[in-house]
């Protein structure tokens, strides 16, 4: 299996953070949490990973706000060196209706 376990620096819809994913278990459930300097707290994460189609999938719970809910797909371009996320979010409310993301998890 994949190892997506780790620290991702994050870009969702030009706002940049941290994708941090703690755990991954073998039935792919995924677990971890999002952060953002504009955002002084800790929002939970909890998703699944396909390691077979490289699709992770999960949902950022936003205290007094809709979920994010993100779908992401993974990039080989140079795996010894970086990994690549890279997807899309929905978030009920918004102006539009998929807003893309990406993260990077350096090696």
């Amino acid at each position: 299996m994949t190892d997506i376990r780790g620290t991702w620096q994050l870009n969702a819809n030009g706002s940049e953070g941290t994708l941090t994913i703690d755990a991954v278990n073998a039935q792919g459930t995924v677990l971890g949490s999002m952060t953002f300097p504009d955002a002084p707290r800790i929002d939970a994460v909890n998703g699944t990973w396909d390691d077979r189609t490289g699709t992770i999938t999960f949902e950022r719970a936003i205290p007094d706000n809709p979920p994010q809910d993100y779908v992401g797909f993974l990039g080989d371009n140079h795996p010894d060196q970086e990994i690549i996320l890279a997807g899309s979010f929905t978030q009920a409310g918004a102006s539009r209706p998929k807003i893309g993301w990406f993260a990077i998890e350096r090696r």
